[in-house]
């Protein structure tokens, strides 16, 4: 089947906008996501547990949506016209999204467990600023999934915001870590490694957003 050239048709296909379409809407839900956990969190270092939960129970429910968007997305590219390399692209954007949901869900799971209203005042900090590194990935990641269909040079920038954002997290992650040896001549060994799990989830859920935008790098590299 011929492209079409015409820059406002995702890849050229005008039958694919509406794969393109659950795309936005999957990026748009992870970045729901993100925000919510930024949220539970900011309401467990405060100590306020049951608004903490209900953000926590949020959580879970957009993550069971953005299940739900990739079964439709992937669904949709079994019966596309698209080239197979342009639907693997896509499959695998899809499910980086996923992972991405998944991983700031597991981070939520656990921080309904951990006691993070008695960590030290630099420990809460280094919380708040891995949580805004987040939900700054997730809107870049947002706009850049809209950006694709009709500014490509945008979606690069964009990529380019996220990529910086996952290092900074990951230098933050280390020093998060370093402050575990403190926080066990205070609280219980159990308690360690919960927040041990729980920075490790976050730094997976950067990760994860970064593999997503890598995915739709590879879409942008084919067709520009």
């Amino acid at each position: 089947m011929p492209r079409n050239p015409k820059p406002d048709i995702f890849l050229g296909f005008r039958a694919e906008e509406k794969v393109m379409e659950l795309g936005q809407k999957h990026a748009a839900n992870v970045s729901l996501i993100l925000s919510k956990l930024q949220q539970a969190i900011a309401f467990k270092l405060n100590g306020n547990t049951k608004s903490c939960k209900k953000n926590v129970q949020e959580i879970s429910q957009l993550e069971n949506d953005a299940d739900q968007l990739r079964r439709t997305m992937l669904r949709d590219l079994t019966t596309s016209a698209l080239e197979a390399a342009d639907r693997e692209s896509l499959v695998r954007f899809a499910k980086a999204l996923d992972r991405v949901a998944d991983w700031a869900n597991d981070a939520a799971r656990i921080l309904a467990l951990v006691p993070l209203a008695d960590i030290s005042q630099e420990f809460k900090s280094l919380f708040t600023e891995i949580t805004q590194l987040l939900v700054n990935m997730g809107n870049y990641l947002q706009e850049a999934t809209n950006a694709i269909v009709d500014d490509l040079d945008k979606a690069k920038m964009l990529g380019d915001k996220i990529e910086a954002a996952e290092k900074v997290i990951d230098e933050v992650y280390t020093k998060g870590l370093g402050f575990l040896l403190e926080l066990g001549s205070t609280h219980s060994a159990a308690v360690v490694v919960l927040v041990r799990d729980l920075l490790h989830n976050l730094e997976n859920t950067a990760d994860t957003a970064e593999d997503a935008v890598d995915q739709l790098r590879i879409i942008i590299l084919r067709h520009s």
